[in-house]
């Protein structure tokens, strides 16, 4: 499984999960099984149709989700090999500074 090469892929992680709703949106869709609608998301979160879609369209554009059209209807899923791979970047960087300076390009001030 490959990392996020810099500290800008983790920014737009990041600034993707400013919010709650996107947050629980996501979250939502990780324990579901499959792929879901966007009706079934905003039923399931008693949340606005419009609301849900707008947050899944920014998800998916930042690769956070895929999402496939039948018909009228879009259905989403989460890209779990992205998200893994920034979650492996970040413990990364919380647990193991020098396992972090081989995936990362951080320029430490001990490193001169």
């Amino acid at each position: 499984m490959e990392a996020p090469t810099s500290l800008g892929d983790l920014a737009q992680f990041f600034r993707l999960f400013d919010g709650q709703n996107r947050l629980k949106i996501f979250s939502y869709l990780m324990r579901a099984n499959g792929t879901e609608s966007v009706g079934q998301v905003a039923t399931g979160l008693k949340m606005n149709q419009t609301a849900v879609a707008q947050h899944l369209i920014i998800l998916s554009r930042g690769g956070y989700v895929e999402n496939r059209r039948s018909g009228k209807k879009a259905y989403y899923t989460v890209n779990r090999e992205k998200f893994s791979r920034h979650l492996i970047c970040l413990r990364c960087l919380l647990v193991n500074r020098e396992m972090s300076k081989g995936w990362l390009k951080i320029k430490d001030e001990t490193d001169s």
